[in-house]
């Protein structure tokens, strides 16, 4: 109910002021503490006019009287889609209702293949904890919770997404206060990954494509063979091109003298390469003889894939890594023929490793490979195991 003809002499000071990159107007009237959130950050001078007419406005009803005590009367009015369902102001809401809310406003503007992954993910994540957990109140309790089912690796990809979602929760008002705007700092340090750069050794790769086109470890009876993949597993060797490019790749884009990469399939979606332009990769003997060894079993029809499941589909890359690259090379381990199990994008890396170590300047590895020198370096080049093992003497200088 407004405070109708019910003046005061004493006016509060009434400002918009910074919060955590937001505005809040905050202030004390007859004993009571009020807050309210006009929306918008507060480095736009739009939002910042916008909240200084609403603080006018509460300034002006006090004086003469009018003032409402439930806010609702300076509450920004903002007409919501149709498909977007209104929180009850009295009632703050929890961090899952939140992120439905955030789906729907976000579903145009995001890739599809980031809600087919990461957006999948918030949500087998929240399922798994308690609703109490996900209330404002107990915001500090959910990483200690996560931490029982997640790693610290898996957490803050987690952790980005609920921290976009908080953000853009208190910046259109849905919420007043953000309470979980800081739950990466609670997060352990993370632990250095030590596999990152881990590359195939050539005797390596050699037995992975003998497993592969042998079929030494298919089930006899299976209708599958290991060696429908031997050409794409040698073809990720030669190239260094991420997987889900090679899963992509037609034979229209197979041109005289070089592959043109500019498409990828990932997570059920055929989209652009991960930088979003075409890059260009020369056709050497030996791509061109992998080349001509596709095309007598594949249909080299230009709008048909070079590497199709055996189904004639996309490949599913992490299908493929968990029954066939993992299968094959733990038995591989086993059997002494190579070091250890890398997943099937570390055969980027062993490309990469092999042609600097074959004398191929950085600079023109990492123009082929469409990366940066700084990347390659940080997250490609692969130690020689063998001269740090003493296996292999270190080169006269």
């Amino acid at each position: 109910m407004f405070e109708i003809g019910k003046s005061s002499s004493r006016v509060p000071k009434i400002t918009p002021r910074n919060n955590n990159g937001g505005i809040i107007i905050r202030f004390q009237y007859q004993g009571k503490q009020y807050s309210l959130s006009p929306g918008g950050k507060y480095s736009d001078r739009l939002a910042i006019a916008n909240a200084d007419r609403i603080a006018s406005q509460i300034k002006t009803d006090i004086l003469a009287g009018y003032f409402d005590p439930t806010l609702e009367k300076y509450q920004p009015k903002v007409k919501q889609p149709d498909n977007v369902v209104s929180i009850s102001k009295n009632i703050a809401p929890n961090l899952k209702e939140l992120w439905q809310h955030y789906k729907v406003a976000k579903q145009a503007s995001v890739a599809e293949t980031t809600q087919k992954e990461k957006w999948s993910q918030i949500d087998r994540c929240f399922a798994k904890v308690l609703p109490e957990m996900l209330s404002p109140e107990n915001a500090r309790l959910l990483i200690p919770e996560l931490l029982k089912t997640y790693s610290t690796t898996t957490l803050e990809r987690i952790i980005n997404d609920i921290h976009a979602c908080s953000n853009w929760a208190f910046e259109t008002g849905l919420i007043s206060i953000n309470p979980w705007r800081r739950l990466k700092q609670q997060l352990p340090d993370k632990p250095q990954s030590s596999r990152t750069k881990k590359a195939y050794s050539r005797d390596e790769v050699n037995a992975i494509i003998q497993a592969f086109r042998g079929d030494w470890y298919c089930n006899i009876k299976s209708a599958f063979k290991d060696s429908w993949y031997a050409d794409l597993v040698e073809f990720l060797f030669l190239t260094g091109c991420r997987p889900e490019d090679a899963i992509a790749l037609t034979w229209d884009s197979i041109k005289e003298k070089v592959i043109v990469f500019d498409k990828a399939y990932c997570c059920g979606v055929l989209k652009t390469t991960k930088n979003n332009k075409a890059r260009m990769f020369p056709i050497t003997p030996q791509i061109r003889e992998l080349l001509d060894r596709c095309s007598t079993y594949i249909s080299p029809i230009l709008s048909k894939l070079v590497f199709p499941a055996q189904n004639g589909s996309y490949i599913n890359l992490r299908n493929f890594t968990q029954r066939y690259t993992k299968r094959i090379v733990e038995n591989l381990v086993n059997e002494g023929k190579v070091k250890l199990y890398l997943p099937t994008y570390n055969l980027r890396n062993t490309s990469i490793t092999h042609y600097l170590r074959q004398g191929v300047d950085i600079a023109t590895v990492a123009a082929l490979m469409e990366t940066s020198e700084e990347m390659i370096n940080q997250h490609y080049w692969s130690p020689d195991d063998d001269i740090i093992n003493n296996n292999v003497q270190l080169p006269k200088i």
